[in-house]
């Protein structure tokens, strides 16, 4: 990495995650799976239903991800909605919200 010039694009950054398979570093295959859910998973459901559990298993196995968890909470809801927006054509409100749920910052307000 020190040998880059300027600035790396995010796509080179994770074209460079991937050709050295950093993200497996073993014992933490949460990791990998918040990696995979957040770079390759097309389904909206499988995010909402897999992300949370990776990333609660991650910061319980290595605290220190715990000062990036709400980071990524955020990352993983706006995958969410990105992900929706390519599966759907029409979405409601109440699968948004179904989705999201998981995500939402419990000292936030609640959901209307």
């Amino acid at each position: 990495m020190l040998s880059i010039s300027g600035l790396p694009s995010r796509a080179g950054l994770i074209n460079e995650i991937v050709q050295k398979n950093m993200m497996s570093i073993p014992g933490h295959g949460e990791i990998a799976t918040l990696f995979n859910l957040i770079e390759n998973e097309q389904s909206p459901f499988s995010i909402s239903k897999q992300g949370n559990t990776a990333l609660d298993a991650a910061v319980e196995k290595t605290p220190s991800l715990g000062k990036y968890a709400e980071f990524l909470r955020k990352t993983l809801s706006v995958r969410i909605l990105q992900k929706s927006k390519n599966y759907y054509s029409q979405q409601k409100f109440k699968t948004l919200e179904k989705l999201l749920t998981p995500y939402v910052n419990k000292s936030e307000a609640a959901w209307p």
